[in-house]
């Protein structure tokens, strides 16, 4: 999970912003996080522009490549 939050914040995106959930946290229903759950008991990172969100993944390499495309305004 730390490896994951790293390459997330490693690219400058204004506005950016990191949150974590797990599974029975009080805001996890929220309409923001539903149906966003670890895959296969992993820790899984969605990167999201509004409510649309690229595959998630539990590569660290991959969320960076996802998050540094929010900087040229794609998803």
């Amino acid at each position: 999970a730390v490896a994951l939050r790293r390459a997330a914040a490693a690219p400058y995106v204004p506005d950016l912003v990191l949150t974590a959930v797990a599974p029975g946290d009080e805001h996890a229903a929220w309409p923001l996080f539903a149906g966003k759950e670890p895959r296969d008991g992993e820790p899984t990172v969605y990167v999201c522009r509004g409510y649309a969100c690229d595959a998630p993944t539990g590569d660290p390499a991959r969320v960076r490549a996802q998050v540094e495309a929010l900087s040229r305004g794609g998803s």
